[in-house]
Protein backbone atom coordinates (compact mmCIF):
# COMPACT_ATOMS: atom_id res chain seq x y z
CA UNK A 1 0.00 0.00 0.00
CA UNK A 2 0.97 3.38 -0.77
CA UNK A 3 1.16 6.44 1.65
CA UNK A 4 0.63 10.06 1.49
CA UNK A 5 2.59 12.41 3.09
CA UNK A 6 1.33 15.86 3.59
CA UNK A 7 3.07 19.12 5.01
CA UNK A 8 -0.10 20.20 6.27
CA UNK A 9 -2.53 19.19 8.31
CA UNK A 10 -6.39 18.20 6.86
CA UNK A 11 -8.57 21.05 6.83
CA UNK A 12 -10.84 21.60 10.00
CA UNK A 13 -13.74 23.40 8.01
CA UNK A 14 -16.24 20.49 8.53
CA UNK A 15 -15.58 20.40 12.28
CA UNK A 16 -15.27 24.42 12.81
CA UNK A 17 -18.65 24.78 10.74
CA UNK A 18 -20.47 22.35 13.00
CA UNK A 19 -22.61 24.17 15.45
CA UNK A 20 -21.63 26.54 17.89
CA UNK A 21 -18.50 27.12 19.92
CA UNK A 22 -18.77 28.16 23.28
CA UNK A 23 -16.01 30.95 23.70
CA UNK A 24 -14.98 32.40 27.64
CA UNK A 25 -12.62 35.95 27.08
CA UNK A 26 -10.45 36.39 29.69
CA UNK A 27 -9.25 40.55 29.19
CA UNK A 28 -5.62 41.24 30.10
CA UNK A 29 -4.06 42.49 33.34
CA UNK A 30 -4.25 45.74 31.23
CA UNK A 31 -7.59 45.91 30.58
CA UNK A 32 -8.45 44.56 34.08
CA UNK A 33 -7.31 47.59 35.37
CA UNK A 34 -9.70 49.71 33.97
CA UNK A 35 -12.39 47.91 35.00
CA UNK A 36 -12.73 45.25 32.45
CA UNK A 37 -14.21 41.79 33.56
CA UNK A 38 -14.24 38.53 31.56
CA UNK A 39 -17.61 36.78 29.87
CA UNK A 40 -18.30 33.80 28.01
CA UNK A 41 -20.00 34.33 24.51
CA UNK A 42 -21.33 31.86 21.51
CA UNK A 43 -19.09 31.83 18.56
CA UNK A 44 -20.52 29.94 15.15
CA UNK A 45 -18.90 29.71 12.01
CA UNK A 46 -21.11 29.34 9.30
CA UNK A 47 -20.48 29.17 5.52
CA UNK A 48 -17.32 31.49 5.85
CA UNK A 49 -18.09 33.70 8.37
CA UNK A 50 -17.61 34.17 12.25
CA UNK A 51 -20.65 35.22 14.25
CA UNK A 52 -20.12 36.06 17.55
CA UNK A 53 -23.87 36.08 19.22
CA UNK A 54 -23.70 38.04 21.78
CA UNK A 55 -21.75 40.84 19.95
CA UNK A 56 -24.15 41.51 17.68
CA UNK A 57 -26.07 44.41 20.02
CA UNK A 58 -22.89 46.25 19.42
CA UNK A 59 -23.19 45.80 15.28
CA UNK A 60 -20.47 43.50 15.05
CA UNK A 61 -21.93 40.98 12.92
CA UNK A 62 -20.76 38.38 11.30
CA UNK A 63 -17.41 38.58 8.94
CA UNK A 64 -15.14 36.21 6.89
CA UNK A 65 -12.14 34.35 8.81
CA UNK A 66 -9.27 33.06 7.27
CA UNK A 67 -7.56 29.06 7.96
CA UNK A 68 -3.88 29.22 7.55
CA UNK A 69 -1.89 25.48 8.15
CA UNK A 70 0.10 26.27 11.48
CA UNK A 71 2.27 24.05 12.94
CA UNK A 72 0.23 20.50 13.41
CA UNK A 73 -3.16 22.92 14.06
CA UNK A 74 -4.33 26.10 12.10
CA UNK A 75 -4.09 29.50 12.33
CA UNK A 76 -7.89 31.52 12.37
CA UNK A 77 -8.08 35.13 12.05
CA UNK A 78 -11.36 37.24 11.63
CA UNK A 79 -11.62 41.00 12.06
CA UNK A 80 -15.25 42.73 12.50
CA UNK A 81 -16.17 46.38 12.31
CA UNK A 82 -19.30 47.93 14.11
CA UNK A 83 -19.81 51.53 13.33
CA UNK A 84 -20.50 52.79 16.63
CA UNK A 85 -18.03 50.37 18.83
CA UNK A 86 -15.00 50.56 16.59
CA UNK A 87 -12.99 47.11 15.28
CA UNK A 88 -12.58 43.64 16.82
CA UNK A 89 -9.71 41.36 15.34
CA UNK A 90 -9.50 37.39 16.64
CA UNK A 91 -6.91 35.64 15.76
CA UNK A 92 -6.34 32.28 17.64
CA UNK A 93 -4.87 28.62 17.22
CA UNK A 94 -7.44 25.48 16.48
CA UNK A 95 -5.53 22.28 17.76
CA UNK A 96 -7.05 19.73 18.89
CA UNK A 97 -11.09 20.45 19.34
CA UNK A 98 -9.35 23.73 20.66
CA UNK A 99 -9.74 26.85 19.33
CA UNK A 100 -7.38 30.00 21.69
CA UNK A 101 -6.04 33.12 21.23
CA UNK A 102 -5.98 36.98 21.66
CA UNK A 103 -9.42 39.28 20.75
CA UNK A 104 -8.55 42.90 20.05
CA UNK A 105 -10.80 45.39 20.51
CA UNK A 106 -10.34 48.93 19.43
CA UNK A 107 -12.60 51.37 20.38
CA UNK A 108 -13.66 54.23 17.84
CA UNK A 109 -11.60 56.41 20.22
CA UNK A 110 -8.39 54.67 19.64
CA UNK A 111 -9.05 52.91 22.88
CA UNK A 112 -7.58 49.17 23.23
CA UNK A 113 -9.07 45.94 25.14
CA UNK A 114 -6.97 42.86 24.91
CA UNK A 115 -8.77 39.63 25.56
CA UNK A 116 -7.15 36.19 25.61
CA UNK A 117 -9.81 33.55 24.63
CA UNK A 118 -10.29 29.48 24.79
CA UNK A 119 -13.34 28.18 22.62
CA UNK A 120 -14.95 24.40 22.58
CA UNK A 121 -17.37 23.25 20.82
CA UNK A 122 -21.11 23.17 22.22
CA UNK A 123 -22.37 19.94 22.96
Amino acid sequence: PAFVLSSAPTSPLGQLERGSWTVTLEPTPAAVSKGVTWFVDTMVFKRGKLDVTGQRTRGFGPAPYELTPFGSGWSMTARQESVTHGEVIWTGELSGGMLAGLMVWTKPDGTRVDFSFRAEQAL
